[in-house]
């Protein structure tokens, strides 16, 4: 089976953000980018967080990222990718981004993946 990388969009919305990319079973993914899109700045000291959701139990969960968006450089506009190594997820494991988002600011949130 080729490479093919695809995007998971999440579903544009004001409430908190819960976004998951659950791999099939069977395939593994390389993690190529996660971002995160927010229709204003917010104010209030809250940091989103992108986690691994590991299939083999809750021990084996992993946060790989987090930040503030009220501190961050572009709290509007934020993209994240692996930082000098590959990761990668295995049938039956999740990327989850999650941010409380109290202000209830419009956002959105992208998943690129490749499958390997």
């Amino acid at each position: 089976m080729a490479n093919s990388i695809f995007k998971h969009n999440s579903t544009q919305t004001t409430g908190a953000i819960a976004h998951s990319l659950v791999v099939p079973v069977g395939q593994t993914y390389r993690i190529i980018t996660a971002t995160v899109k927010m229709a204003g700045t917010p104010t209030t000291s809250e940091n989103y967080t992108i986690t691994i959701n590991a299939n083999a139990g809750e021990t084996f969960d992993t946060e790989i990222h987090s930040l503030d968006l009220q501190g961050a450089t572009n709290p509007t506009d934020n993209i994240w990718f692996p930082d000098g190594y590959p990761l990668y997820l295995e049938g039956g494991d999740a990327l989850d981004i999650a941010f409380p988002n109290t202000e209830a600011f419009t956002w959105a949130s992208q998943i690129t993946v490749e499958r390997v």
